[in-house]
This record gives C-alpha cells, structure tokens and sequence, in this order.
C-alpha cells in the first residue's frame, strides 16, 4: 500500500503511525501531478506492476475544480494500471435538493468541494467494467444491513463505485 497525500502534516503523521509496518509507504504528492506519482521510485519500486493494483480514490476527487479536468486526471491513473486492476472511487453527488445546498458551505469550510451527479460520477469510470450494483450512494453498495427507504440527504450526499480494469494495462 502506497499512501499518497499533499499535506506534510498529514505524511508525517501517517509515517509516525505506520512505522512498523513494513507493507505500507507514504509519500508526499499532489494528485493534480499524477506523473510525479505514478513515475516517483516509491510507487514504481515499492508496487508489483506485473499484478494487479488497487487505486482508491476516496474523498478526494469531489476537491478537484472542473477547470483542472477530474476526469483526465482519473484517467491518466487509470491508463497506468495492469490489466484486472481495480478503481475505487467516491465522491460528493449532488443527487438532492439539500446535497446541492452544501456545496457552497463545503466550499467555504474546506476551500474546495465540487457536488456531481450521479452520471457525472459514472463517467470517472469510462472505459472499466462496473462491479454490481455500479455508482450509487455508498451507504447502498453492497451493505449487510437494509437501507432505509425514503433515502434521506445523507444517504445521498456520497456516491462510489468499484470498476475493474481488463484488457492490456
């Protein structure tokens, strides 16, 4: 497992906690730099490139503005992965009346937050095969207890899904 984040607190910390554990690396880097990443002697020494990988991209696209295309971005991580890789991916929806409200206080708490619908999450998955039952709110994927139904906002407020990646990676 490679943990990447841009916040030196954050790697010096995660560091600290997973100093014992010799299966784990951090590294500092920007998403928004996916080359950096992907080519850094951590990501290319440290992971099996000959095997599938797992991508998890979760709380974290939703902070990547429009004007920075998201979904390039996803794609450039996406292209990088061998075949019968998985991504992992969540991100805030604007799929209610009360989600699309959050986003302007979202923006002002966090300086970033970018609600988008369903279909907008969906597309981050161009190209990989969904896994069952696809892009739909976490709290609904898979879960070992009922949803309750009428959904509420915060049912609504993350969506995620899995997609597999086949062919030559």
């Amino acid at each position: 497992m490679v943990y990447v984040d841009h916040d030196a607190i954050v790697l010096a910390h995660s560091r600290a906690l997973l100093t014992e554990t010799p299966d784990t690396r951090v590294m500092l880097g920007d998403f928004r730099s996916p080359q950096s990443i992907l080519d850094s002697a951590t990501v290319q020494e440290f992971l099996d490139w000959s095997r599938p990988v797992g991508l998890l991209l979760v709380g974290l696209v939703h902070h990547i503005a429009d004007a920075e295309d998201p979904a390039a971005l996803v794609r450039t991580y996406v292209d990088r992965l061998p075949a019968g890789s998985y991504l992992l991916l969540s991100h805030f929806s604007d799929a209610s009346p009360e989600a699309r409200a959050l986003e302007q206080a979202f923006q002002q708490m966090l300086g970033s937050g970018r609600m988008r619908s369903p279909k907008e999450i969906e597309g981050f998955f161009d190209g990989l095969e969904l896994v069952d039952p696809g892009v739909v709110p976490v709290v609904s994927w898979r879960p070992e207890e009922a949803v309750p139904e009428p959904s509420t906002p915060s049912t609504l407020l993350v969506y995620g899904g899995l997609g597999k990646r086949s062919g030559a990676g």
